[in-house]
């Protein structure tokens, strides 16, 4: 069977290795400080010492028995049974330790059984063992549930400690894009069911165990995820000129490497036609409003040009050919009155037609155009 590696599955087996490097140097300096211990094979427990075999032998008193030595050791393997519960060998031992309390309750009551089918009732004999008996019991019990609470404190401490280590790491990757991209960034929230991973789990190795793997797996998904961001954020960092285009700038730093660019093509590209759509149109707005102002103009000229207003002449006699005369108004000339019964205008209705001619003709003013009149030599023409 031929198995080829992809691209993909290069960059896990590089994820992992990595994760792997990163945990063994933490360990190791874990140990080396002496916060945790080294792995040890999970212990099988170790019972305390063995009770003496109890011997009663009645014949209406008692005869023979060693209960008071038999008492004696027994108080003190109760007593020396260690209730404080730390490490995998001590939680062994205390359900090895339950085991052998019960037992012995039950080698007790045996031993009263037997007793009592000798003779009848001895106070002293039964109050021993009733005494011995519940103390086997009391202790049996607390232990008992002394090992369910504090197997349950450790899980959630080891449950605890994983989500710690998970949230810092996180919080690690984001603090260095945070410098990379000179703004808050949040990563996604990785998902990570220590739990679940945890779930059944009888000892406290395997609940470690169990909890490191899901720990480590965790990592590597936010250390894919930290390596598209990065660059994502490289190539948002190139485009600080449309850096307006980006509002949702959180959302695109975990889109696949392809799709965000294809995103930045597009918004930019769409912004660019929209800004010359935008500048064409003011163009043609201003194109038009000056053709309306040139149209506007030139009625104006035409219109005065077929009706030019009636020009208001100045009643002064004014010698135009007299150098320096005054020429800023219209001039009247006096002439002698025409010939009775004759058609023919006067001479200064003639005047100011010509001027009004003129000054339509060649756009100048009134007194431009009596300037124009009189510098032509009417009286060569009328000699010719």
């Amino acid at each position: 069977m031929w198995f080829e590696l992809t691209d993909a599955d290069r960059n896990m087996l590089d994820q992992i290795w990595l994760q792997f490097d990163q945990d063994l140097e933490a360990y190791k300096a874990k140990l080396g400080a002496g916060e945790i211990e080294p792995k040890k094979v999970a212990p099988a427990g170790t019972a305390p010492d063995s009770l003496p075999t109890l011997r009663i032998e009645l014949t209406g008193a008692v005869s023979t028995t060693n209960l008071p030595e038999f008492k004696k050791t027994a108080l003190a393997i109760i007593d020396g049974i260690k209730t404080e519960l730390v490490t995998d060998q001590d939680f062994a031992d205390a359900d090895t330790a339950v085991k052998f309390l019960n037992k012995g309750e039950k080698q007790l009551e045996d031993a009263k059984t037997r007793a009592l089918e000798q003779t009848a009732s001895i106070d002293e004999l039964f109050k021993t063992i009733n005494e011995l008996k519940d103390a086997m019991r009391t202790k049996r019990l607390a232990l008992d549930k002394l090992v369910k609470v504090e197997k349950e404190n450790r899980r959630v401490a080891i449950l605890g400690t994983a989500k710690q280590s998970l949230d810092a790491h996180i919080g690690g990757l984001e603090k260095a894009m945070e410098a990379q991209a000179n703004c808050a960034v949040n990563m996604p929230a990785i998902a990570a069911d220590f739990a679940g991973a945890m779930k059944g789990k009888k000892t406290i190795s395997s609940l470690e165990s169990s909890a490191n793997d899901t720990l480590a797996t965790a990592k590597i998904e936010a250390n894919q995820i930290a390596d598209i961001m990065r660059t994502n954020i490289a190539v948002l960092n190139e485009q600080v000129e449309y850096g307006f285009l980006f509002s949702d700038y959180q959302q695109l730093l975990t889109k696949a490497s392809d799709d965000l660019n294809a995103v930045v093509k597009s918004r930019i590209a769409d912004h660019k036609e929209a800004q010359a759509k935008k500048e064409a149109e003011d163009r043609e707005r201003i194109r038009q409003e000056e053709a309306a102002k040139l149209k506007a103009e030139q009625d104006r000229k035409e219109a005065e040009a077929v009706n030019p207003e009636p020009e208001q002449p100045a009643k002064i006699g004014v010698d135009l050919a007299k150098p320096g005369a005054d020429r800023t108004v219209q001039q009247v000339w006096t002439t002698p009155d025409k010939p009775a019964g004759s058609n023919a205008p006067t001479n200064d209705k003639v005047f100011n037609i010509a001027v009004n001619a003129v000054s339509s003709y060649f756009n100048v003013t009134p007194a431009e155009a009596v300037d124009l009149l009189d510098a032509i030599d009417f009286s060569e023409r009328k000699a010719n």
